[in-house]
């Protein structure tokens, strides 16, 4: 990948910034490991673009809120018989809406020796739902905030001293949980979500309401795929730099395995959310179909706005407040025009989109397939196929 000056900046900055950090380096006492043997223990631990909310059906393992779903790429990596080792354990603690305290306390449930360990991390620290909520789907109607100010918040926080320090102790504290030579922890990026050179999106809009509908210029598409090509480069540069010398802990990039299936690909007019070649789900409601009728109080979720991460609460809450606060027309039907009237009432004890909520701008089972290749290809030390 060829960084434009701008990802070198950041890069650099970010450096700088872990110079600075006031933690321990993990790698001063490392040998190089020893060859991975049959692997029948290991953990994935992480956010939502680990739990892989919508790709197939919820798995009923005690935690239905989390979205850990059976075409995540941790349950195709599972599943896969190219990881060699079976039956196995597999420890899946990843979940919906996780920043890196509640990764912590994953980390808290993984048994120390686990041979290897996938993470995700990153996105909800750096506020992708805030962005997607204020630059595209504007749940919130005309209260979901400034697109730019959102993108700018995002770049900020990436490229603070905080940023790298976060990601940096949760890494930290697995590799000390688990301090076996062999080990290995496999830290995957995230994916662009729009080919932002095409024309045809420059006039269409993925807005819930009926009156806020943004463009999808190509300007704007550009700007989020670079808030998410900085998140990339922040954790590779993490990765590379403060876990320098110690090959147990690897950076696993899939975003060109993406290209051509993102929003706005050529020859395709938008929305189509059910393209299959498209590997990124759309939110559900634009199936008006699957709008069903739940209850939900708008003053019972917004006093919990501020902590809340988990992406179906923040976009349910946002809807159930436009409601109360906007006055709107409908929700967009698909072709932009005919709205479908919202039925968002009640007691705050509801969830009408669930994992179709959560599953907003994640990736599709065959997303998660590229994924899982990737991590399958670094197991085994063998050049990703292109």
């Amino acid at each position: 990948m060829i960084l434009s000056p701008q990802y070198l900046q950041l890069a650099l900055v970010l450096l700088g910034c872990m110079a600075t950090l006031s933690v321990g380096n993990p790698v001063n006492n490392v040998t190089h490991p020893r060859a991975l043997p049959v692997i029948n223990h290991w953990a994935a631990l992480g956010d939502s673009y680990s739990a892989g909310p919508g790709a197939g059906d919820v798995i009923d393992d005690g935690s239905p809120k989390c979205y850990r779903c059976t075409q995540s790429y941790p349950s195709q990596l599972n599943n896969n018989t190219g990881m060699i080792g079976a039956p196995r354990t597999f420890e899946f603690v990843g979940c919906s809406g996780a920043r890196t305290p509640d990764i912590q306390q994953q980390i808290l449930k993984v048994s120390p020796d686990v041979q290897i360990a996938t993470l995700t991390i990153g996105g909800n620290n750096v506020g992708f739902f805030r962005v997607l909520n204020a630059c595209i789907y504007r749940f919130y109607g005309a209260r979901s905030g400034d697109c730019q100010t959102e993108i700018n918040q995002a770049n900020t926080h990436l490229a603070s001293q905080d940023f790298p320090k976060e990601v940096t102790d949760a890494i930290t504290t697995i590799m000390t949980k688990v301090p076996s030579t062999g080990f290995r922890l496999y830290v995957t990026g995230y994916a662009q979500f729009f080919n932002a050179a095409t024309d045809q999106c420059d006039q269409a809009s993925l807005g819930f309401w009926r009156l806020s509908q943004p463009l999808l210029t190509k300007a704007l598409r550009a700007q989020i795929n670079t808030a998410v090509q900085a998140l990339n480069v922040a954790l590779k540069a993490i990765v590379d730099t403060y876990f320098k010398g110690d090959p147990r802990v690897v950076f696993i990039d899939y975003d060109p395995d993406m290209e051509t299936h993102r929003w706005c690909e050529e020859g395709t007019i938008e929305p189509m959310p059910n393209n299959p070649n498209n590997w990124i789900f759309d939110n559900i409601f634009r199936d008006p179909k699957q709008l069903i009728a739940n209850n939900i109080d708008a003053t019972t979720c917004e006093k919990g706005l501020v902590s809340e991460s988990a992406w179906d609460k923040l976009i349910n809450c946002y809807i159930a407040l436009a409601i109360r606060d906007v006055a709107t027309s409908g929700i967009a039907a698909p072709d932009g025009s005919t709205p479908i009237a919202p039925r968002l009432v009640g007691d705050g004890s509801g969830d009408p989109f669930g994992v179709g909520a959560a599953r907003t701008f994640h990736l599709k089972p065959d997303g998660y397939k590229a994924v899982q290749n990737r991590i399958l290809n670094a197991i085994n030390n063998v050049a990703p196929a292109r």
